[in-house]
């Protein structure tokens, strides 16, 4: 007997799925305290507390293989880019990288970006004080000296700047020149020791390099940064490296954010230490290894669980995305651990709680999150289209391995009063031989198929009923078994296995190709980076209680080289 029922619900606990899989990425620590000399040469000048730093190759090589990836379009905007910057750092004040900076410049140059000292306001804001000016912030380049005569040049013979004036300083015995009146192209300028020039939009973020270089904290001496740096270090020279100080930053961001962050709640991030990540160019894309810790006295820690690569069986090989995970519940709590805290976290926790329980009358973690303790996986599968079809189709898969069967029946048998109750219409139906629910839409053209698989593992598909054919019992060829997919997550080649504790694959190219999937567009500015790329995998490892490490490839796609730039 067919029953009925209303949807909002599935949807929403899909989508809450890839937003806590996606956004639910927190900070560990990394115990080990590597010496400074092994730290490249820019952290020792950048201060302690700069919210980021990156660094770049200054090889010319290492620039043609980043212009060789991507589309002709995608390149161009790169070109486009890197105009932009060479017009705002190097033409406007007279410069130009090839005659004035490559002849003495080392292999890497570090940009660091510093929050301004700013006064704390005396006493809290009221509907009538005056608004408190947003943060601001100052960059510092450090570019090192490879050929002390052609720099000590361009610091004794500066080119004529088109506003403004420049002048002379001395700073703890260090020269500096500055320009004045330039406004935004005003900068400061010192030569450290024959051994690195640095470059800042601001005096106080010169003085404070300085001070750095003279011994105060910098960026090397940092907990557990050397040791990051060092875990993260690849055979091929990289063509980056990037640092994130996470609380300096999301302190800085709440202070520009109308999301208002209490001073309390962004405590909670100091915990957090930083993320390193070292990027290496390939003739297909882009290698990147990520490791983030949390300070060495925080009393925040992880469990060690690496198991998420036995839902990996339960995929399609054709997949467009993938996301899978060693434990759904404990993932939601580390989201909940750092979104409160995170100006820019896509969806706070209160509003998702909110929209789940508006959607299924239902608790999002009372209800279902709490028995949600194994290993999971959401997956966006294509389904083949009737002859005739013009649209390609495709539907979700969530598959999540119950630790309490019995709570989770109980919230399945509730779930479906309430969608009997919201106008769908629910009954049993049969999938590959298996006994399962199906929610009909009163919309008519949506379905949800929900049902169980071997070892206590829930399913819930959303779009066509075609989806439950393709997991039930088990997909005919598992995405362990696509050789470009398992490659690219790192899985062994005769096992199909590691000891991983997630995993995310997206087929950029068909999920964002009108033709198959009719996903959201994304805007101009956005769809040609997206245009670029072929596919995006990544894998997790949580390698201690205080600690994790990302592994990701991004592969580009391939087309005839384009014009280079200066």
């Amino acid at each position: 007997m067919v029953k009925k029922n209303n949807n909002k619900s599935l949807l929403l606990t899909l989508a809450t799925a890839g937003l806590i899989i996606s956004s639910g990425v927190a900070a560990y620590l990394l115990l080990t305290n590597e010496p400074v000399r092994k730290v490249s040469g820019g952290a020792n000048v950048i201060p302690e507390d700069a919210m980021m730093a990156m660094e770049l190759s200054t090889d010319a090589q290492q620039w043609e293989k980043l212009r060789q990836l991507g589309t002709i379009e995608s390149r161009a905007a790169l070109e486009r880019n890197l105009a932009g910057l060479r017009d705002r750092f190097l033409t406007a004040y007279g410069y130009s990288y090839q005659q004035d900076i490559q002849p003495w410049v080392g292999d890497t140059a570090t940009i660091a970006f510093l929050r301004n000292s700013t006064l704390t306001p005396p006493t809290a804001s009221t509907p009538d004080s005056i608004p408190y000016p947003p943060a601001k912030q100052s960059m510092a380049i450090v570019l090192p000296i490879a050929n002390a005569e052609a720099a000590r040049k361009i610091f004794e013979q500066l080119k004529p700047q088109p506003q403004g004036e420049v002048a002379g300083r001395e700073y703890k015995g260090i020269k500096v020149l500055e320009s004045k009146g330039a406004g935004e192209l005003n900068y400061s300028l010192a030569v450290l020791d024959a051994r690195y020039l640095v470059v800042t939009t601001s005096a106080e973020a010169m003085d404070r390099t300085l001070d750095t270089y003279r011994g105060e904290a910098s960026l090397a001496t940092i907990p557990g940064y050397a040791g990051a740096v060092a875990e993260i270090q690849t055979e091929t020279p990289p063509f980056a490296k990037f640092y994130i100080n996470i609380p300096r930053a999301a302190s800085f961001a709440s202070a520009n954010s109308t999301r208002t962050i209490s001073e309390e709640k962004l405590k909670t991030l100091e915990e957090n230490q930083g993320i390193a990540t070292t990027a290496v160019l390939t003739p297909e894309g882009l290698e990147l290894k990520t490791i983030s810790w949390l300070n060495p006295d925080s009393e925040k820690k992880y469990a060690v669980e690496n198991k998420a690569t036995g839902m990996l069986e339960r995929v399609p090989s054709d997949a467009l995305m993938m996301l899978s995970g060693s434990n759904l519940w404990r993932v939601w709590q580390d989201y909940l651990a750092g979104a409160e805290a995170n100006p820019i976290a896509p969806v706070a926790p209160d509003a998702l709680r909110a929209i789940f329980k508006e959607g299924t009358g239902m608790d999002l973690e009372d209800d279902f999150l709490n028995w949600m303790e194994g290993e999971f996986a959401l997956s966006l599968i294509p389904v083949p289209v009737s002859e005739g079809e013009s649209k390609f189709a495709a539907g979700f898969a969530l598959m999540v391995k119950a630790s309490d069967r019995r709570a989770a029946d109980r919230a399945f048998e509730l779930l479906d009063e309430q969608m009997i109750s919201r106008d769908f219409q629910v009954g049993e139906a049969v999938a590959s031989g298996k006994s399962v629910v199906k929610w009909t839409s009163p919309f008519g053209g949506y379905v949800v198929i929900r049902g169980w698989l071997g070892g206590n593992v829930a399913f819930v598909t959303l779009g066509s009923p075609q989806v439950a054919n393709l997991i039930l019992p088990a997909p005919k060829i598992p995405i362990t078994e696509n050789p470009a997919i398992a490659q690219s997550l790192g899985l062994d080649e005769q096992q199909n296995t590691v000891d991983l504790n997630g995993n995310f694959f997206m087929d950029v190219d068909r999920a964002f190709n009108r033709e198959n999937l009719s996903l959201p567009q994304l805007p101009p500015s956005q769809k040609v980076w997206a245009d670029a790329i072929d596919s995006i995998s990544t894998t997790s490892v949580i390698s201690g209680d205080r600690r994790t490490r990302y592994d990701t490839f991004v592969k580009f796609k391939q087309t005839v080289p384009v014009g280079n730039g200066e």
